[in-house]
């Protein structure tokens, strides 16, 4: 993803309404990425990969997306 597309996704997500489906899909654009650079900074073994396969595994995508991202344990 470029970084043109990521500043109109991130410009179309600010004028998203709050509570509105659109902008909890955007948000769904960066989860990993930001829970990544998150645990990343707590723990330098951690990849990207590794942030990816939590996310995918059954008990995670039944989470919300305000959850903690400190919950990922790896």
């Amino acid at each position: 993803m470029s970084n043109k597309q990521r500043i109109s996704i991130l410009k179309s997500f600010q004028k998203a309404p709050a509570k509105g489906k659109l902008r909890r899909e955007y948000f769904g654009v960066f989860g990993k990425r930001m829970a990544y650079r998150t645990t990343k900074t707590e723990n330098s073994e951690v990849t990207l990969s590794m942030v990816e396969k939590a996310f995918d595994s059954s008990d995670v995508k039944n989470l919300p997306y305000r959850t903690n991202v400190g919950v990922l344990i790896f």
